[in-house]
């Protein structure tokens, strides 16, 4: 099974980027599987866990303890990666780095290590790009970047101050994304969770 934790984004960003996504799709036929979860940004690469007793109880004290912050979301980006045999690519709404952000992916890193001695996967630690994702996957490369190529100068400028911390979950063992639900949803900064 396989855990993320995120921020969710406020309704505004949400619908935006869920307009956005749809629009997308229409033309290019991409696919809609970034949108069956709420919108998001993840704090840290998803992560295989046996048991979420332990790290639920870590998420429950983790959302208390973040001071909300602004984060701002600049722009429309494209990435490409390869799974497999498969180049796959991901259009996402890229972040501003700021030092809160940086922080907590570093506390949390740092957490899951000793506590559960969860590693580093993927893109963790200083090369992790704060995003949130608009399409994943469903054509070939090619398509996504001439779906870039029309966005490239829609630049965004929206901003938020975040207030609830969600935790997905998968029992899947290969975390796909289609996978994933919405297990926990937490605001953050309060000591009232239950």
């Amino acid at each position: 099974m396989y855990i993320n934790f995120a921020l969710l984004v406020d309704h505004n960003i949400h619908n935006y980027a869920r307009k956005l996504a749809l629009e997308i799709n229409e033309k290019y036929h991409t696919g809609l599987v970034a949108s069956l979860l709420s919108q998001h940004i993840s704090l840290k690469q998803s992560f295989k866990v046996n048991q979420i007793e332990e790290v639920e109880k870590y998420f429950d004290g983790l959302a208390q303890e973040i001071i909300p912050f602004e984060i701002t979301f600049s722009k429309t980006d494209l990435i490409t990666f390869t799974k497999g045999n498969s180049e796959i690519g991901i259009l996402w709404m890229d972040i501003e780095e700021n030092q809160q952000l940086r922080n907590l992916h570093n506390k949390i890193n740092k957490d899951l290590m000793e506590r559960f001695g969860i590693i580093l996967s993927g893109p963790d630690g200083e090369k992790f790009h704060f995003h949130s994702t608009l399409i994943y996957g469903g054509q070939p490369v090619a398509i996504f970047k001439k779906i870039y190529n029309e966005l490239n100068n829609k630049y965004l400028n929206l901003k938020f101050i975040p207030k609830e911390m969600v935790m997905f979950y998968s029992t899947d063992n290969e975390s796909f994304p289609s996978t994933y639900i919405t297990y926990k949803i937490l605001p953050i900064g309060s000591l009232n969770h239950k």
